[in-house]
């Protein structure tokens, strides 16, 4: 029996080299190591600006902090994402208010957050208002799920017409673009400020890692301080201007994140193969349904998911998988708004996002990274296959 897992961690030729170079050198936890990935990472992206952090969940909240959201504030987002996505705004005691996704690929539904807008905000002092909390809406967080684009064209024009930042959680999605006016732009460039994580099982690795993306220098410059304990940029190590955390990014990190990223577009180019031979493998199985990718998008898939037409066969056939040796996942069940954790915090239950809510009892993340082999897709589709006819 094959055993294949979720994901696996795409190792290039330099990292050893790179690594022994942080070791054999002074700079174990900060260095040059920690500016030529930021470096990198504004290159590739587009975006003036990158500031390393130590997680993608530590990106989120800094972008949260950097745009002044607090207490008293609301940001709209999806509740069909990883709890970072939501976490960040209660850690700074605002409230995240969820709009349903769109069916297509599950990303925030820009028609739904539209709808949401014109019916429980009012125009209140220069702010959108929340008629029924008295919280001022300040944001919109959209994610961009399994790394496929939202509608981001939508979101600013959203944001441009009612005075409201843009944060793009980009966890998924290093390397995905979507046309905007005729121009391409990588995903988490677009708005105010973007992240990126670097987590294991993500399209590039650091261990772990973020990295906080903006062209707004006063965002760059809060986020560079926060990061590091609230130091001042200009005085010295000892002079702290601002309450800020641990949340930066070791040499070492930053090392084996480097030596991925002057391999990102083979990366790109070995998922989008492996994406378009699942697709292949997959084309006449009825019982199932495959995310795909319009026209002004090119997408760097995270995971590849198929979704199923009966969800009561979903979990049997990851049973039935799992017993085979192979790993999957059923992103995201419970969304966000079913979570235990918000039970007492936010005001919703279930049947309130319902793309969403059935989303989550359909969708099964297959075996997909960098180095997965033919043979290894082959064995899961065959695998699916008869799980299919024995479950049903």
């Amino acid at each position: 029996m094959m055993k294949v897992p979720l994901s696996r961690p795409y190792k290039t030729e330099n990292a050893i080299e790179y690594i022994r170079d942080v070791i054999s050198s002074p700079y174990i936890s900060s260095g040059p190591y920690i500016k030529r990935f930021e470096e990198y990472i504004s290159k590739i992206s587009g975006a003036k600006y990158a500031v390393s952090c130590s997680s993608g969940t530590a990106g989120l909240h800094l972008a949260v902090k950097a745009l002044g959201i607090g207490d008293g504030d609301e940001v709209i987002t999806t509740p069909y994402s990883f709890i970072a996505t939501s976490n960040v705004i209660l850690y700074e005691r605002a409230m995240p208010v969820f709009c349903d996704v769109e069916p297509e690929h599950l990303n925030l539904s820009y028609e739904r957050v539209k709808e949401c807008i014109e019916k429980t905000y009012i125009w209140h002092d220069g702010a959108l208002k929340n008629r029924y909390t008295g919280r001022i809406l300040k944001a919109i967080m959209p994610v961009h799920i399994y790394g496929y684009p939202a509608d981001m064209k939508g979101f600013i024009e959203l944001a441009e017409k009612y005075n409201l930042k843009v944060i793009e959680d980009s966890a998924e999605a290093l390397g995905s673009y979507i046309s905007i006016n005729g121009r391409m732009h990588m995903a988490g460039t677009i708005g105010d400020a973007g992240i990126y994580a670097f987590y294991a099982n993500k399209q590039i690795t650091t261990g772990e890692g973020g990295v906080v993306v903006t062209n707004n220098v006063k965002i760059r410059d809060y986020v560079l301080s926060v990061r590091n304990q609230g130091r001042s940029l200009t005085s010295s190590w000892l002079v702290h201007e601002k309450v800020g955390y641990n949340y930066r990014m070791s040499a070492l990190n930053a090392a084996l994140g480097l030596s991925q990223l002057e391999h990102l577009p083979e990366i790109v180019s070995k998922r989008r193969e492996a994406f378009k031979r699942y697709e292949e493998l997959l084309r006449e199985v009825d019982e199932i349904e495959l995310f795909r990718e319009e026209d002004g998008v090119k997408t760097n898939w995270f995971v590849f998911v198929i979704r199923f037409r009966h969800m009561e066969l979903r979990d049997k056939v990851m049973n039935y998988l799992r017993d085979k040796g192979i790993e999957t996942r059923p992103y995201f069940d419970p969304p966000l708004h079913l979570q235990p954790v918000y039970k007492n915090i936010l005001p919703y239950k279930r049947g309130d996002f319902p793309v969403a809510e059935e989303a989550s009892k359909r969708v099964l993340a297959l075996p997909f990274f960098t180095g997965i082999s033919h043979e290894e897709q082959i064995y899961v589709v065959k695998t699916l296959k008869q799980g299919i006819v024995k479950v049903a």
